[in-house]
């Protein structure tokens, strides 16, 4: 069984779930999302010995038109409220520890179930603040 993509109405691509169990599973590189997504999410399962060649990312322009998130729960638990872009509530969803929680569209909210939950974020930049960045819904 693979990852759990939650779908809007029309079909659009709202989130990926990814437990911990499936995220770690397989041997080697393997990401989570699309080339064309604006976040890249992918997970070494190498075995011993293997070697990386370093190397150096290029610069070159990239155009973003949305930011997207996933949240990795190191410890504890979260609840998702998941929505579509017309903000209208889809699904909710609890995410536990060692899953990956990725946010393609549409909007999101989430409450902390345990205390102590360590949540890691990781969004597209560059930030232009609460402001410009997102509409509360």
């Amino acid at each position: 069984m693979g990852p759990e993509d939650i779908l809007s109405e029309d079909g659009s691509l709202i989130a990926r779930i990814i437990t911990a169990e499936q995220l770690w599973s397989g041997i080697a590189l393997n990401f989570w999302t699309a080339d064309q997504d604006y976040i890249q999410v992918g997970t070494w399962t190498h075995p011993e010995g293997t070697v990386l060649p370093p190397h150096i990312h290029n610069v070159f322009s990239r155009e973003s038109f949305r930011t997207q998130e996933a949240v990795y729960v190191v410890s504890g638990s979260l609840l998702v409220r998941l929505y579509d872009e017309s903000e209208t509530f889809i699904t909710e969803r609890q995410i536990n520890c060692g899953d990956v929680l990725i946010c393609f569209s549409g909007g999101h909210g989430y409450t902390i179930q345990e205390e102590g939950s360590r949540i890691l974020e990781i969004k597209n930049g560059p930030y232009f603040g609460p402001d410009v960045d997102r509409r509360r819904l």
